[in-house]
């Protein structure tokens, strides 16, 4: 069974956002991959790696 976490957000961090659980969800996600993207490209330019 997949593991479920809960975040609590300030609610004007949501101004102007429906707050549907889909649109959150995508939220998350496209936030998640960007960290990702992020992360990888600092970690690939960082000498000694």
């Amino acid at each position: 069974m997949e593991q479920v976490v809960a975040m609590e957000l300030p609610r004007a961090w949501l101004e102007g956002i429906a707050e549907k659980p889909l649109t959150l969800q995508e939220i998350f996600r496209k936030g998640l991959y960007h960290y990702k993207v992020e992360r990888a490209t600092r970690l690939y330019l960082t000498p000694g790696h």
